[in-house]
């Protein structure tokens, strides 16, 4: 009955990050994979919220600066129409 009761006890933040490389490292990744589903999100939802002409606007002032810096790109280099 006392192993029932310890397997129930909430993990502490110590413990979570304690233990071997591998378990570690996972826990990292996962945290970083929700964190970059989180900025995906907020990014998504600003995107929803600027006027297409803003980032049209945007775009063709930078489409030059691609161009030159990347000449040999094929995408880049078909965006001068």
């Amino acid at each position: 009955m006392q192993n029932l009761i310890r397997a129930r006890k909430t993990p502490s933040i110590r413990d979570l990050w304690s233990g071997p490389l591998l378990d570690r490292s996972f826990r990292v990744s996962i945290s970083l994979k929700g964190l970059h589903a989180l900025l995906e999100t907020i990014v998504g939802i600003a995107l929803l919220k600027i006027d297409p002409q803003m980032i049209n606007r945007f775009m063709s002032a930078v489409r030059p600066f691609c161009i030159k810096s990347f000449p040999k790109i094929r995408r880049i280099s078909s965006l001068r129409t």
